[in-house]
């Protein structure tokens, strides 16, 4: 079973935060990024999974600042494949570009199960998850507290 788990980046919260000039946005020039804590969430659960025997897991996370903190991260959490996205994404990316960009890299790692974070703080969206299964033409399961694998059959707490 192959697990592939994109991960966000967003404002650290414990930074000091501004507003651009425009008044619309965050001023992201010193901004430091972190890990989304859901997608962390994520890393883990498929790490556990993992080791119950599930098979390899891919994190992929966008070429942004922070990103190698995050991969070499969950390298030593033991992940087996770090990947990181390249393109035009930006710290201000939607999650409507972001499972834009995701879907065809997500194609050719022909995953069997995709593990998101539920939500990130930085938008409250919680549509990564749900707009990669549509592209995918993967079914989709929200907000799991738990995964539990017997026979290669996985069954969703909540």
């Amino acid at each position: 079973m192959n697990i592939v788990v994109p991960v966000k980046l967003v404002p650290d919260l414990v930074e000091e935060l501004t507003v651009d000039q425009n008044g619309t946005a965050l001023d992201t020039t010193w901004l430091r990024l972190i890990i989304s804590e859901f997608d962390d969430h994520a890393i883990e659960q498929a790490i556990l999974l993992k080791e119950r025997g599930a098979g390899p897991v891919v994190v992929i996370a966008p070429d942004l600042e922070g990103a190698d903190d995050v991969l070499y991260t969950a390298a030593a959490r033991g992940a087996d494949r770090l990947i990181k996205l390249v393109g035009e994404l930006r710290s201000g990316a939607n999650n409507h570009a972001l499972a834009r960009a995701l879907t065809p890299l997500a194609k050719a790692l022909q995953p069997d199960l995709v593990l998101t974070g539920v939500q990130a703080h930085n938008d409250l969206d919680g549509a990564l998850g749900p707009l990669l299964a549509g592209y995918l033409g993967m079914p989709y399961v929200g907000y799991v507290a738990g995964i539990v694998l017997t026979d290669e059959v996985l069954a969703f707490g909540a």
